[in-house]
């Protein structure tokens, strides 16, 4: 399809958000309901060199779920800062999730910021699975990744040495799923819908160096 129609979206959300007198914790706790009506959806159609991806009405659709985030300093010098997300995506006449949108996703990140210049960052995040299209069965595979980085900051100079995807997580960026070339075929056509996948960035790590002028 070349056009599709207006969608109307309800949202209902309530929160509450918390400083602890000696200001050394912040938390924000966020509850929402989402009514979708005439949901616009993207989806994907046709193979080899005439695949293309469309937007379409799917009919209604109902998201729901929690956000959570706060600021700890637990000790002097150090912190710890937590995001966790909760969400469920369904269309009316679907018991399945809607694409793209994960039931949980979570990130924690530990600082060490002492007032020698020193500083050393580690995180962790992390997504539950999930469905890549609307159209298709397949799901990028749930994933933890780890970053951490150690500098060095004086005057107008941040020297920092760090360091993405420490473990060399493998997993999946984007995927496909149709029939196209695929090498295992022995250069013939394909006949059947196969899986492609796009993997995200291995263990990489270096040296950036800023000086504010």
């Amino acid at each position: 399809p070349l056009t599709f129609d207006t969608e109307k979206i309800n949202t209902y959300e309530i929160g509450l958000a918390y400083l602890n007198p000696e200001n050394t914790y912040q938390a924000k706790l966020n509850l929402f309901y989402l009514e979708r009506k005439n949901a616009q959806l993207r989806d994907a159609g046709g193979s080899k060199g005439f695949f293309t991806y469309f937007t379409s009405n799917q009919g209604d659709a109902k998201h729901y779920g929690a956000e959570y985030h706060s600021r700890w300093y637990f000790k002097p010098d150090w912190s710890l800062e937590t995001n966790l997300n909760y969400l469920k995506a369904t269309r009316d006449n679907s018991s399945r999730d809607l694409a793209n949108a994960p039931k949980y996703k979570y990130a924690f990140l530990l600082r060490y910021t002492p007032d020698s210049g020193f500083y050393y960052n580690i995180s962790i995040n992390g997504s539950d699975e999930y469905f890549e299209e609307n159209g298709h069965p397949e799901k990028r595979e749930a994933f933890s990744i780890v970053n951490a980085s150690v500098g060095y900051t004086k005057e107008q100079w941040d020297i920092c040495l760090w360091a993405k995807n420490l473990f060399d997580h493998n997993y999946s960026q984007r995927i496909f799923y149709f029939n196209n070339y695929h090498p295992l075929d022995g250069g013939k056509n394909a006949t059947q819908a196969r899986l492609y996948k796009a993997y995200g960035d291995p263990l990489n790590y270096g040296i950036t160096i800023n000086y504010n002028w």
